[in-house]
C-alpha cells in the first residue's frame, strides 16, 4: 500500500507540473517536474517535458508574455519543419502549448474566428484540431473553407483532411489534401499530418532527390503517379490556378515553380471530362519537366511507373 502511495504521489505531481507547463507558467512546472522526478526517477516522459520547458523559455514563451512571442514561435517552428521535411514531438507538443495559450485570450480572435495580425494565418479551428478535438474541427474548417475557398492558406486545406481523415470522411480528405497539393504542397503542417500513405511518399520522394524548394512539388507528383488521392472527376482547382497563371513566363521560373506548374497540368488532365488528350497542356508540360512527362506518358499508358 505505502509503495501505491509513493508512485502515485510523484504521478500527481509530474501532472501538476504539466499543467503548469500547459500554462506557461514555466519555473513552477519545472519545479514540480524535478519533484517528481526525485520521488520516482523512472517517470516516463520527464525528460521530454523538461526539454519542453527549456524551449519554450528560450522562445521566450512565458504566461503573460506579449502573444506576438507566440506567433514568432510557431512561425519558426512552421519553418523549421518545412526545412526538416517534417516534426518531432517536441514541435507538436509546443504548437499545442501556443494555441492552447492563445485561445485562453478571446481579444485575440476576430468576429470570423481569425486571430488578429498574426502571421502565419491562425483561425481557432486550428487551436480545435491541435487539441484532439476532431469533430468539431472538421465543421469548423469546412465551414471555413467553404467561405473562403482558394484564398484561404493552403494549409489550412491540409487541416481539413487532417480532420476528415481522424472523423472518417475519406474522400472529403482526398480533396482537402489535394488542394494543399495543388495550392502550396510546401505549407503542409508535418505536426498534424494524418495520411500516412502520403507521409510514406514524402520520405520515398527526399530519398531520391536532393532537397530544396523542388522536393515539394515533386512529392505532389509522385502522389498522383502512385494513386494515393482519388482525383475527382471535373476538379476545377487546377484549370483555375491554370487560368490565373497563364500569362506568366516560365522562361523565367524557379525550378520548383516549374515543377508545381507541371503538376497542376498532371491535375487538370486527370480531372477532364473529356477523355481525348490536351495537347497543349501536353506541349507545355514536356516543355516544364522533360522527365516526369515522360512518366506522365507511361502512366497514362498503363505501364508500370
Amino acid at each position: 500500500m505505502d509503495q501505491l502511495s509513493f508512485f502515485t504521489s510523484a504521478l500527481d505531481i509530474f501532472e501538476e507540473g504539466v499543467a503548469y507547463l500547459h500554462r506557461l507558467e514555466l519555473e513552477l512546472a519545472e519545479t514540480k517536474i524535478t519533484e517528481a522526478v526525485e520521488i520516482d526517477p523512472a517517470l516516463t516522459n520527464a525528460e521530454f517535458y523538461l526539454e519542453v520547458i527549456r524551449r519554450c523559455g528560450e522562445w521566450g514563451l512565458r504566461n503573460g508574455a506579449p502573444p506576438e512571442y507566440l506567433f514568432a514561435a510557431r512561425k519558426e517552428i512552421f519553418e523549421q519543419q518545412r526545412a526538416l521535411g517534417g516534426t518531432s514531438p517536441l514541435f507538436t507538443e509546443i504548437l499545442k502549448i501556443i494555441t492552447r495559450n492563445v485561445q485562453r485570450n478571446d481579444e485575440l480572435f476576430t468576429i470570423d474566428g481569425s486571430v488578429a495580425d498574426c502571421q502565419p494565418f491562425l483561425h481557432e479551428a486550428e487551436c480545435v484540431l491541435r487539441a484532439g478535438q476532431y469533430q468539431p474541427a472538421y465543421l469548423m474548417l469546412l465551414d471555413l473553407v467553404e467561405k473562403s475557398g482558394a484564398d484561404l492558406p493552403a494549409r489550412y486545406w491540409g487541416y481539413l483532411g487532417d480532420a476528415a481523415i481522424a472523423y472518417n470522411r475519406r474522400s472529403r480528405a482526398d480533396t482537402a489534401y489535394l488542394h494543399l497539393l495543388a495550392l502550396a504542397p510546401q505549407d503542409v503542417d508535418w505536426s498534424t499530418f494524418r495520411h500516412q500513405r502520403l507521409r510514406d511518399l514524402f520520405v520515398e520522394t527526399a530519398h531520391n532527390n536532393p532537397s530544396g524548394a523542388a522536393l515539394y512539388p515533386l512529392w505532389a507528383f509522385n502522389v498522383w503517379l502512385h494513386d494515393a488521392l482519388v482525383v475527382p472527376e471535373g476538379f476545377p482547382l487546377p484549370l483555375r490556378l491554370l487560368i490565373a497563371r497563364e500569362n506568366e513566363s516560365t522562361e523565367s521560373m524557379a525550378e520548383h515553380e516549374r515543377l508545381q506548374l507541371f503538376f497542376l497540368y498532371v491535375l487538370k488532365e486527370e480531372a477532364s471530362i473529356d477523355a481525348s488528350p490536351d495537347t497543349a497542356g501536353r506541349r507545355q508540360m514536356q516543355a516544364l519537366a522533360p522527365q516526369l512527362f515522360e512518366l506522365f506518358l507511361r502512366k497514362k499508358a498503363g505501364e508500370t511507373v
